[in-house]
């Protein structure tokens, strides 16, 4: 049986925002000092490789050697995830930079070209995500009108990420009564969602006392409900976010595992819409 995992927000409490604040700017601190450390072909190429959770493919002694702040070690776990993730995905970018590279001509890409260019690709069998395709050719033109060649490697084009929001997810935690980092509960009866979440007293943390668990009893929403009759609760993600008038809130991403429907007989086609955009919509 085939599933898949279905992700709402739940906004964590305004009463407790300044521990978030910390949590947000540490992780986005402690995150951009981390990728920058490992952003080598020689690191893309291993994460490549590796076919076990991000965070594993990490040293932890060697990742934050020289990080001079109390770090709990599963919050280290936590954003070794966050950063494993950033870098898988570039390597996969790089792999289909790669692949453009070898089916370049001497000159700008026009637009008719674009076309060749995937037909090759798809002939040579090298599957690319199409929106990857797009997205490079318009680095490579941006950086053939600056030198009036294409870039030999990734990295001509692509600097080191940065990280601007503190995102951190928590798949790397030991879970929803013994996470170390964060513990969830949520009572079918009542409808309630108890949360744990460990957040810094200061933004510097120095010692293990720097670090405080707080509870949060969140009480949902219908889709929210709704979504779990039919699964369970995974680890969730910290997100910082904004409202519609730039007001800064935090919420956990839960994603919830599901069972895959089957398609009745008498249907051929089936219409996804995703409206996680706040002005659009995609369907498929």
């Amino acid at each position: 049986m085939a599933f898949t995992h279905l992700s709402l927000p739940i906004h964590l409490q305004f009463e407790e925002r300044e521990r978030h604040v910390r949590l947000d700017t540490l992780t986005a601190n402690v995150a951009n000092a981390l990728i920058e450390k490992y952003w080598t072909p020689e690191h893309l190429a291993g994460i490549d490789d590796y076919s076990y959770q991000a965070w594993k493919y990490f040293d932890a002694s060697e990742a934050f050697a020289d990080v001079e702040l109390y770090l709990p070690s599963r919050y280290k776990r936590c954003v070794m995830q966050k950063v494993g993730e950033t870098l898988r995905s570039h390597a996969d970018k790089r792999k289909a930079f790669q692949s453009i590279h070898s089916v370049l001509s001497n000159r700008k890409i026009r637009s008719i070209e674009t076309r060749r260019i995937k037909e090759q690709l798809w002939n040579a069998e090298e599957y690319i995500k199409s929106g990857y395709v797009d997205l490079l050719i318009g680095q490579l033109n941006s950086y053939y009108d600056r030198h009036g060649r294409f870039p030999e490697s990734y990295f001509d084009i692509q600097k080191c990420p940065t990280y601007s929001k503190g995102v951190l997810p928590y798949s790397a935690d030991d879970g929803p009564t013994s996470g170390q980092s964060v513990k969830y509960d949520y009572d079918e009866d009542t409808q309630t969602l108890t949360v744990k979440l460990k957040t810094p007293d200061i933004l510097e943390p120095g010692s293990r006392g720097d670090w405080t668990w707080t509870k949060h009893e969140l009480e949902g929403y219908e889709a929210f409900h709704e979504l779990l009759d039919h699964g369970s609760l995974s680890a969730p993600s910290f997100h910082p976010t904004q409202t519609k008038t730039g007001e800064d809130y935090y919420e956990l991403s839960f994603p919830v595992e599901v069972e895959h429907a089957e398609k009745p007989d008498d249907v051929e086609t089936v219409l996804a819409i995703d409206g996680g955009l706040r002005k659009d919509a995609t369907a498929v």
